[in-house]
């Protein structure tokens, strides 16, 4: 017979050892196996990192800072962690595809693999794995370096197509100049047209005006809007002031100074204010006004014309 006392600490150490076996088994482990531990020079192999009972785990990270920092290993890229079901139990794993460019006998170090659990952050390691990188075999076939091009002596053939563009172009351009020399040398020799005097311009443009009858068909503003242009237009050719942007008042103003009668500058405002009362005011005066408009303005362009006066040239007449 077993003394109670014995018992409970019988019992009590069986607790113990069922309690942390049942969270061992609970436990997430991690590994890391390789695809191949023996390869030869700027072969690939594959290094997965696993980690078993992944069932709540979240967020891994493998710190990669070692394998970057590895002799003789070079990193070619990792893929995301996959999930996998193996006999229900759930496997994360990652892909390392490694290489060497050397040959010798080098170590996979041992990784750091950060991942949240049970609402905590653990960190485990996988082991240091061996990885040997054999010499590229004798009897494979090996890279050449790629042999210069060997130029061919250049011949006359070869600078033809220049030769010939070169021609066209040559020939394009001295037509071209001569062209242009012929036609201004021409240009140079033919006489100015003749200037016409300010009332010739402003006469012939009163009466293309009235040949297009605006007035007669409803456009009365354009027609007014024409009429005063004229004016302005003669104006300002005839006495020198800046009558096309120029108020009427500032026309008036300006004749002040020229040689134009009051009556005459009197009538030249009352056909502006009548212009601007239909452009601006949209009044609709009786059709005799249009005319009788422009026939006011056709006797003012003739009363102010310049008059130019040619000298007599005296004649010596010998009495016989």
């Amino acid at each position: 017979m077993i003394p109670v006392k014995y018992k409970f600490v019988i019992l009590s150490i069986l607790f113990f050892l069922l309690t942390n076996s049942t969270l061992d088994l609970n436990a997430q482990m991690v590994s890391g196996e390789m695809a191949k531990t023996t390869i030869e020079e700027h072969e690939e192999t594959t290094f997965s990192i696993k980690i078993l009972g992944a069932k709540d785990v979240t967020a891994p990270v493998v710190l990669m800072d070692a394998l970057e920092k590895a002799d003789g290993i070079e990193l070619i890229k990792d893929s995301n962690w996959d999930t996998l079901n193996v006999n229900g139990d759930v496997i994360l794993q990652k892909n390392i595809k490694l290489t060497s460019r050397d040959s010798g006998f080098y170590w996979v170090p041992s990784l750091p693999v950060s991942y949240v659990a049970g609402g905590k952050r653990t960190t485990k390691s996988t082991e240091k794995i061996p990885l040997t990188v054999n010499p590229f075999p004798l009897d494979s076939p090996q890279p050449r370096d790629i042999k210069g091009i060997k130029k061919e002596p250049l011949k006359f053939e070869d600078f033809l197509p220049l030769l010939i563009v070169l021609l066209v172009v040559g020939s394009l351009g001295l037509g071209a100049y001569f062209y242009w020399k012929r036609r201004k040398d021409k240009e140079a020799v033919m006489p100015p047209p003749p200037v016409l005097p300010a009332h010739e311009v402003a006469l012939q443009k009163l009466h293309k005006l009235e040949e297009q009858k605006l007035w007669q068909q409803g456009e009365i503003k354009a027609f007014q809007s024409e009429l005063t242009f004229i004016v302005r237009e003669y104006l300002e050719n005839r006495f020198g002031i800046q009558a096309l942007e120029s108020t009427t008042e500032e026309i008036v103003s300006d004749l002040n100074a020229k040689d134009i009668k009051d009556d005459q500058k009197q009538q030249l405002s009352s056909m502006f204010r009548m212009a601007d009362m239909v452009k601006f005011a949209k009044a609709k005066p009786p059709a005799d006004v249009h005319s009788k408009l422009l026939e006011e303005t056709e006797a003012f362009v003739r009363n102010t014309k310049k008059i130019i006066i040619e000298p007599i040239v005296e004649s010596n007449t010998e009495e016989s």
